[in-house]
């Protein structure tokens, strides 16, 4: 991957692309876990299932932009043009870019073919972040309001910085609301002029069609909250230590050498299986920060979380589906707090939790483990 040294002048393609940027944006909001995982639940506790045809983490991300609008005093107004925004975009989804965009045969304004050729593979390091998919490809777009990345919507920093806010929800609303107070009477314009003010899309009467389902998110999101406290329930033990994962059919595939259920090979296993229905909670081990969560690696299809607990102690917890990853690498957690749910990625015959100790880099016996630190299943 190039350096910013030698990467596009993002800065110069946003003049080209006609994006609106602030010669002096608002920092976005930090990254916040509750605002973008959990439940979106009623003053009365009551789960939301569906709204408008949304569901899950549509809803999620529906209930970021409403807050956000809430918390800037943009009133229901602000909230549904960002609503409106969000749906035409990406369909209320934070979504990763692959790269997929065809270059021009006859050229284009926005950038030359060798512009594009770095940035292409810029914007795939998206694919190693959690995310609600990938989008069919439209430039360097990126996440719920299709950010582009050469147009500085990712902020400053790292390569690896921008691409990660474009992938926050909480960040690119905050963008988004940024740019749209900045609009001369945007309360006043109509709100498909509002939101094309912002976004300068090829397709500016489309977002008008959304008005409908944004009055009715609005109307059942309107104050919730987004429950991202959810917790194991299990005891900590003296330790610190907790049970990764309290609801399972059995503990499958046990720690040692075995036979391999899909390529067929006698290997080492350096973990423990618990094989457990799709969407089963899975919880931190112990206090600690998240390394890794996502992809395991750039042509890989497993997704994995990891924790650092310190002390060369790190904990594993694999095969969760793309939208089953509940945090982000450098969030802290704590023992028993919800870090992912059970999926069937990667080489898997079916949905489980594949948890693994290591301790200063080398695998050990992760009930052996746990015991010593007084869990035992």
């Amino acid at each position: 991957m190039k350096a910013f040294a030698t990467a596009v002048p993002l800065t110069a393609l946003a003049l080209v692309a006609g994006i609106l940027l602030l010669d002096d944006p608002k920092e976005a909001p930090a990254i916040d876990a509750c605002q973008v995982v959990g439940e979106v639940t009623t003053a009365t506790g009551d789960v939301v299932q569906e709204i408008a045809g949304f569901t899950g983490v549509q809803l999620r991300n529906a209930a970021v932009v409403i807050n956000t609008a809430t918390d800037r005093g943009l009133g229901d107004r602000g909230a549904r043009i960002g609503l409106i925004t969000a749906i035409q975009e990406s369909g209320l989804r934070n979504l990763a870019n692959a790269g997929a965009f065809t270059y021009p045969a006859r050229g284009s304004s926005v950038m030359s073919a060798s512009q594009w050729a770095v940035l292409r593979d810029q914007v795939r390091l998206s694919l190693d972040l959690p995310n609600d998919g990938v989008a069919p490809g439209d430039w360097d777009s990126i996440g719920l309001f299709q950010g582009r990345l050469s147009a500085g919507w990712g902020g400053t920093g790292t390569l690896d910085e921008q691409v990660r806010n474009l992938l926050d929800p909480s960040y690119t609303t905050g963008r988004f609301y940024d740019s749209l107070e900045s609009v001369q009477d945007w309360q006043d314009l109509e709100p498909t002029l509002a939101a094309q003010a912002v976004q300068r899309s090829a397709f500016p009467h489309a977002y008008a069609r959304h008005w409908a389902a944004s009055g009715e998110l609005y109307e059942a999101l309107a104050g919730v909250t987004l429950d991202c406290g959810a917790t194991s329930g299990e005891a900590i033990s003296a330790h610190g230590w907790t049970k990764p994962i309290t609801t399972y059919k059995r503990m499958s595939s046990a720690f040692g050498m075995r036979l391999h259920p899909t390529l067929g090979i006698w290997r080492m296993h350096n973990g423990q299986d618990f094989s457990a229905d799709n969407g089963t909670p899975i919880y931190a081990a112990a206090d600690g920060t998240v390394v890794k969560a996502g992809r395991a690696g750039p042509s890989s299809d497993l997704n994995w979380v990891i924790v650092d607990h310190g002390g060369g102690v790190h904990t594993y917890y694999l095969h969760s589906e793309d939208h089953g990853i509940l945090v982000r690498p450098g969030q802290p957690v704590t023992g028993g707090q919800s870090i992912a749910l059970v999926g069937s990625s990667g080489r898997s015959t079916g949905p489980h939790l594949h948890f693994e100790v290591r301790v200063n880099g080398q695998p050990v016996e992760p009930m052996a483990y746990l015991a010593s630190r007084g869990i035992t299943y």
